[in-house]
């Protein structure tokens, strides 16, 4: 067949996809909390970092910073426990004092978690496109990265490699000295607010494209992909041969590792944004219909199940016996592990829910077929769009992308 013979008579632009979050001042917590020697640190959307008590859910310190506080889970390294902020800056916080260290911005919104290695800290520039690296000494930049688009994925340190993704669809790996080892292209934006699970060095990790993919650290080639109903924005949870992965499509995935071959699905009412938690055969995770989900690994079958008030998107942590995971009803929850009682809960400074809008953009990026050649290019072209269902969530939409402001190198130590 001769295919220059169908070649369309005209240009025809497809345009790809990029997912907006945009969150204002509340009490609402997105943030994965940390537990580090008893204590369980966390994020929240009134600016705050937190650090309670385990065991009472006594506040022990809280640190305040100039911005809502999103997805990133605080890092601890040492004494020191590190974290991103929409006012731009990466905080360096004494995890015991709650005091700071020091402070570095890179002039544009931050909500990626970091990562520590060899005397640096590693994290996502946002709006900037770009992975930055630090030292942990002196906040002092050693070199940047830059992508086609956001970086605001939680960065995974394998071997002396440096893991992340970006919202112009790639996975990328870079060497510890920032040049590229190799990068792997999905069909939508890869994000992820939690390390990236690795297991006999294969990463696994979701994209907007609706797939699950299984990469090999090493080379960067495919091992396998599994394709859901919806945007996987989140990394899985491997265990015992399995990987325990959620998606917007609102079903809990476990799929074997060795083929991605699906072994069970569990269906929830609403999206599901966070990275599920093993402990003792049980798997841990929350939706967005309110509910917080106990499932037996192997099975997947409901073990128990625990209502919020309000959406469950944070990472939950797994600590002596207890759950911790965050609400977007304001409150931090610590449930028994295995019977899903409560054991207490904490209220953040703020009562109201944070004002949420989510969007889906039409990219930079877009394939352009050419009427003489049919070939493909990439353009600079910013298309907006409104079509995706929210029926789901009592929030507005917001179809507006925040452009990266000119870079500024800002270091404050205290």
């Amino acid at each position: 067949m001769n295919f220059d013979a169908i070649a369309p008579a005209f240009d025809i632009k497809i345009p790809l996809s990029r997912r907006i979050w945009e969150y204002e001042v509340g009490g609402t917590i997105v943030s994965g909390p940390t537990v580090s020697e008893g204590i369980v640190y966390f994020g929240c959307c009134d600016c705050n970092v937190y650090a309670l008590d385990c065991k009472t859910g006594r506040e022990m310190w809280r640190f305040r910073t100039g911005g809502v506080i999103l997805n990133p889970s605080p890092q601890i390294h040492k004494e020191f426990l590190f974290i991103t902020s929409y006012d731009g800056y990466l905080y360096c916080i004494n995890k015991n004092s709650g005091k700071l260290v020091w402070k570095h911005s890179v002039g544009t919104k931050l909500w990626g978690t970091p990562a520590c290695h060899s005397g640096k800290v590693f994290f996502g520039g946002g709006y900037d496109n770009s992975l930055h690296a630090v030292y942990v000494s002196s906040a002092k930049e050693v070199w940047r990265f830059t992508t086609n688009d956001v970086v605001s994925s939680a960065v995974t340190i394998y071997k002396n490699s440096v893991i992340f993704g970006s919202y112009d669809g790639n996975l990328y790996c870079v060497n510890e000295d920032g040049t590229l080892k190799w990068k792997f292209r999905t069909g939508g934006n890869v994000f992820g607010d939690k390390r990236f699970a690795i297991r006999e060095g294969v990463v696994i990790f979701g994209s907007f494209d609706q797939y699950v993919y299984a990469v090999d650290c090493e080379t960067g080639k495919e091992a396998w992909r599994f394709k859901t109903g919806h945007g996987v924005d989140q990394t899985g949870c491997i265990h015992d041969g399995t990987v325990y992965i959620g998606s917007h499509d609102g079903n809990l995935y476990a799929l074997d590792f060795k083929t991605g071959k699906e072994i069970w699905r569990f269906k929830t009412g609403g999206r599901i944004g966070c990275v599920p938690n093993e402990w003792k055969g049980n798997i841990y995770f929350g939706s967005a219909d309110h509910f917080f989900y106990c499932i037996d690994a192997k099975t997947g079958k409901l073990v128990w199940k625990f209502k919020a008030n309000n959406i469950n998107w944070g990472n939950p942590e797994v600590w002596n016996g207890m759950i911790f995971f965050g609400s977007t009803d304001t409150h931090l929850y610590a449930l028994d592990a295995a019977t899903g009682k409560v054991k207490w809960i904490f209220q953040t400074s703020i009562t109201m829910p944070s004002k949420f809008w989510e969007g889906e953009k039409l990219a930079e990026a877009e394939i352009v077929i050419k009427a003489e050649s049919a070939e493909t290019e990439e353009t600079d072209d910013i298309y907006a769009s409104d079509s995706i269902d929210f029926s789901n969530d009592a929030y507005g939409i917001k179809s507006e992308y925040a452009g990266a402001g000119e870079y500024a190198a800002d270091i404050t130590y205290h």
